[in-house]
């Protein structure tokens, strides 16, 4: 046991915390490894075929209901998608191919895939490879404030997971919420649909769409039926087309995590009930408790001191692991 714990060593102070394994995720968080890019034939042209009719009839029907025509960009290249799917090292579903072969993206929130804006691709792989690949939808350290994610509606679709490496930016609504190309899903969920997380949304991500595909065929149905507002330059098809509602879940606390701090010395009775215990948050007095009967469980992976303490005792306590 070491004589000492730099300062350095605390994840964060006040409350004083410190990671005791790096590499601690609460269970089904997924890390898949480093993946090759399958290298398939181009775009399907059955796919690109339907997904060019649908983008051609929006422009047309925008055109129609705006006065004129929506700045969507020129599409890229095969060799453009390749670039990138050799970059993140996934292959995008063929409808995500193809609208990318047609659009640049949404800069003007138009409607063409109802309350979600498209990103360049550009911006679709920066995003996947800045930071760890993949997206965060929420924390999912040691110390999230929710280490048991709800479920969307419809069940079983979406995996419950705070992070995927399988998951990329690909629009959003520009009111702080992201959409998100699923390419892990659960299992009753599709490769390639589309979900939502940001600012609207606490503790689950929420369903936007089985695919691209889908969401641009329920576009242009609203527009064939006259189901549509406007305000200036932006089209909104259909009652809520493209967004996602958060659904109230029913919070789950972890077994691997314990919070007693509120309590007094007689809540460490709850200890003998956690014998998966990874995750403690305890005050002094009861850490100095465990101390004393050498009961300072040996598997943490992370651990927290609350209340009022200097940073020597921190230190000290800091020693104990």
């Amino acid at each position: 046991m070491p004589d000492a714990v730099p300062v350095r060593e605390f994840a964060e102070t006040y409350p004083f915390r410190l990671i005791l394994d790096p590499g601690f995720r609460f269970p089904g968080e997924p890390r898949h490894p480093s993946p090759q890019p399958e290298i398939g034939p181009p775009t399907d042209p059955a796919v690109l075929a339907e997904v060019g009719d649908l983008v051609a009839e929006f422009i047309a029907r925008y055109t129609e209901i705006i006065g004129h025509p929506p700045d969507l960009g020129a599409g890229c290249t095969e060799a453009d998608l390749l670039a990138a799917e050799r970059a993140i090292g996934l292959r995008l579903p063929d409808d995500v191919r193809a609208l990318f072969r047609l659009v640049e993206w949404d800069p003007d929130e138009t409607g063409l895939l109802g309350r979600q804006s498209l990103l360049p691709l550009e911006g679709l792989t920066e995003g996947y490879l800045s930071g760890e690949p993949g997206v965060v939808a929420f924390d999912d350290g040691p110390f999230t404030v929710i280490p048991v994610l709800g479920e969307p509606e419809p069940h079983g679709h979406v995996r419950r997971i705070h992070r995927s490496d399988r998951w990329l930016t690909f629009a959003g609504d520009m009111s702080g919420n992201v959409c998100v190309l699923d390419l892990d899903p659960g299992p009753l969920g599709r490769r390639g649909q589309l979900i939502e997380y940001g600012r609207d949304f606490y503790d689950s991500v929420g369903y936007v769409a089985d695919s691209v595909l889908g969401l641009l065929r329920e576009v242009v149905a609203a527009l064939r039926a006259g189901d549509h507002e406007s305000d200036g330059d932006r089209l909104f098809p259909g009652d809520g087309i493209g967004a996602s509602y958060p659904v109230p879940a029913r919070h789950l606390e972890s077994p691997l995590r314990l919070d007693l701090s509120h309590g007094g010395l007689a809540e460490l009775a709850a200890l003998a009930d956690a014998p998966a215990l990874r995750v403690l948050t305890l005050n002094p007095a009861q850490w100095g408790r465990l101390r004393e009967t050498g009961r300072v469980p040996g598997n943490l992976a992370a651990a927290e001191l609350t209340g009022s303490v200097t940073l020597d005792e921190a230190r000290e306590w800091a020693t104990w692991f």
